[in-house]
């Protein structure tokens, strides 16, 4: 009897030990030549460091190893102070095919059949330190992140793009070590070369679109205030450029396009586009619903509300940025709040382009909400959440456009109407005084 307790507590330590130097295995993402991209929040472990306080080489011990946790879908934490540490596993096996002598060479043989682009496709991130293992060669340190100049990187993309070789039938291991101010967004893909150049290409193309569109009607409403003067039609251009602005901004466009040499204006750029963006919107419902005339309480609410911009896009000159979104946050909830529901009690009391308005403003805010629940960690990260403000925003752009020019329309008939009703009238006062000096005439001759 002693020697078979003895037996199980020597098995039960030694079980203990395994699982303290092997800790549970990380799924492993598995590539072959016919992989062309994967989304890789499924494969991800991922270790919170609220301290910011581990290094690599702490990362790697088995006690910390044990303390990662598999996550099921991209990463999507909210604004947080943490350094957040990732781990991915890859294994690369050639197919059959690939490993067939061809008598035909290729173009596309010349580019690595373990060559994989690790794509991070949050542009806004700080600061990004990638580690990758390797079992024979030193550790690859590859820093990146938005605090840096755009030609730091090695490949120009708006988003974070590191090209990895993976060696054939062998685990590589890589640690992604992520801290930002900005929300937390981590979504991973791994892509193959072809996958790579053909997404990023229809990814510009499809941008360019997009801010062909909002160009496009910018310049047709300047033109319209330009023909007919019109308030509202400035006010919508503000609009337009504030939206334009923070999009680009958000999007990695700004940092790429206009201040590659200076990041840190990205954020700046950000909190003050989306203040200059509310105050517009503010004084453009003022402007096309006519709230002095239909809403005078809500039109009261919305002069408080411009005044409130004024302060917040003071304030935010001041501020750390993880402030200043909270407070631009709550101001466009708060705006978007008063120019709905000014919205809807104009298409109450019966002004006809208000049903326009309320149209447009609803597809934006939709799209808008969307992506803040996302940027707050609330809903998954992905294709669809990413892009919903700017799918809301292009058609918002249309709709207010054709009500712009609808009002303008019926301001043009009303203006016609009343001219002819004031020439009718002018005739008939002209008859009568005609026929009244026709009479004193006729009296003074007698």
């Amino acid at each position: 009897m002693p020697s078979l307790l003895t037996h199980r507590y020597l098995l039960f330590f030694f079980t203990l030990s395994l699982t303290i130097h092997f800790p549970l295995s990380a799924k492993v993402l598995h590539l072959n030549d016919t992989t062309t991209v994967v989304n890789a929040g499924s494969y991800i472990r991922y270790l919170e460091d609220v301290e910011s306080k581990h290094s690599l080489n702490d990362i790697q011990s088995p006690i910390i190893q044990q303390q990662f946790i598999q996550a099921s879908q991209n990463l999507s934490k909210g604004y947080t102070n943490s350094t957040y540490w990732i781990r991915l596993d890859l294994r690369y096996t050639k197919t059959a095919e690939a490993q067939q002598d061809l008598s035909h060479s290729h173009p596309k043989e010349i580019i690595p059949s373990n060559l994989w682009f690790l794509d991070i496709s949050y542009p806004l991130l700080d600061n990004i330190d990638i580690f990758i293992v390797s079992k024979t060669g030193p550790i690859t340190h590859i820093e990146l992140g938005d605090s840096k100049p755009f030609d730091h990187r090695s490949i120009p993309a708006s988003s974070w793009l590191t090209p990895i070789s993976v060696p054939e039938n062998e685990t590589q291991t890589i640690y992604i070590k992520v801290k930002s101010t900005s929300s937390f967004q981590i979504p991973i893909s791994i892509r193959s070369p072809d996958n790579t150049a053909n997404f990023y290409q229809d990814f510009q193309i499809g941008y360019g679109i997009y801010f062909g569109i909002i160009i496009s009607f910018f310049l047709y409403n300047l033109f319209m205030y330009l023909f007919f003067l019109d308030r509202s039609y400035l006010y919508y251009l503000g609009y337009i450029a504030s939206f334009a602005m923070a999009l680009a901004a958000i999007m990695g466009f700004g940092y790429r396009y206009l201040w590659p040499e200076t990041p840190s204006i990205t954020v700046f750029a950000i909190v003050e586009s989306i203040t200059l963006y509310c105050l517009f919107s503010l004084l453009f419902t003022q402007s096309f619903l006519h709230t002095k005339r239909h809403t005078p309480k809500l039109h009261s609410c919305i002069i408080a509300l411009c005044v409130v911009c004024g302060v917040v896009f003071f304030v935010n000159l001041f501020v750390p940025y993880q402030i200043g979104v909270k407070l631009v946050a709550i101001l466009t909830l708060v705006a978007n709040i008063i120019i709905l529901t000014t919205g809807f009690r104009s298409l109450y009391q019966g002004v006809k382009v208000a049903k326009y308005f309320v149209l447009a403003w609803t597809t934006v805010l939709i799209g808008g909400v969307l992506f803040a629940l996302m940027s707050n960690g609330i809903i998954p990260s992905n294709l669809f959440t990413r892009f919903a403000a700017q799918l809301g925003s292009a058609i918002e752009v249309i709709l207010l456009s054709i009500a712009l020019a609808d009002r303008m329309h019926r301001l043009e008939n009303e203006k016609k109407t009343l001219e002819q009703e004031s020439k009718k009238a002018l005739e008939k006062a002209n008859i009568k005084l005609s026929s009244a000096l026709d009479d004193v005439r006729k009296g003074s001759k007698l």
